[in-house]
Parts: C-alpha cells; structure tokens; sequence
C-alpha cells in the first residue's frame, strides 16, 4: 500500500516525549493514544541534537511532509531546520533552538509565531 505524503506546516504543544534507541516521539496536544499529530525523529537519518524532553511543555511548529501511518496524521523530522519553537524562551530555558543557523541557534535566537491547533489521532 502507498504512502501519502503531502507539504504542510503543522503547530501544536508538545505534551509527551517517548525516546526509543532509534526513534523519539513528540506527541502534540494530547498523548497517545489520543494525539491529535506526532512528531517522528528517526536517529538514524536525523539532524536534530539536544534532549527531545526540553521541548516537553513548548508549543513547536513542524514543517515537512505529513504522512498517513496506519491512517493517523504524523511528520518526520530529518532536518532541524523544520522545527521552530514558538515565542521567545526565557534566558536560559531548557527548550532547544533549532530554528536558523548555528549561530542563531547560539545566540538564543527564536521566531515568534501565531498557534493553530490540528486534528486527527496517531497509533505506534
């Protein structure tokens, strides 16, 4: 069966992290069973560093191709360059930057954003 994939900018809050030896989950909005959209990072083909559990509470917005898995909504994160955390975070804030260059990323550099919640249900 084929996979459908289509480009898309998806926000939500990410309310449960699952860290796997080779995959992590960013649950968004709710947890599962009952998450609205997930966030997949395969370690394997993923440019994304720093602990995934500093996101854990941070609204994010994802940009990339969503996929149908067993008919639930969910992105791949293969590039940091896709994850934005949303609003400027405090001095000092646990939450990764992973928007903009390194040396933005350096210098605490974030982009504030508008919210918009999505919907639809994700199973492992």
């Amino acid at each position: 069966m084929a996979t459908k994939t289509k480009e898309a900018a998806n926000t939500g809050k990410v309310v449960q992290v699952t860290i796997r030896p080779t995959i992590t989950y960013l649950n968004l909005d709710k947890k599962y069973p009952d998450s609205p959209f997930a966030v997949v990072i395969f370690h394997s083909h993923s440019s994304f560093y720093g602990d995934a559990n500093a996101l854990k509470g941070k609204s994010i917005e994802i940009k990339g191709k969503i996929k149908n898995f067993h008919d639930k909504p969910e992105m791949s994160l293969d590039s940091t360059n896709q994850l934005t955390v949303i609003g400027v975070t405090k001095a000092g804030s646990a939450a990764p930057n992973t928007s903009g260059s390194p040396a933005q990323r350096r210098s605490g550099h974030t982009t504030t954003r508008s919210t918009s919640t999505c919907t639809g249900t994700r199973s492992a």
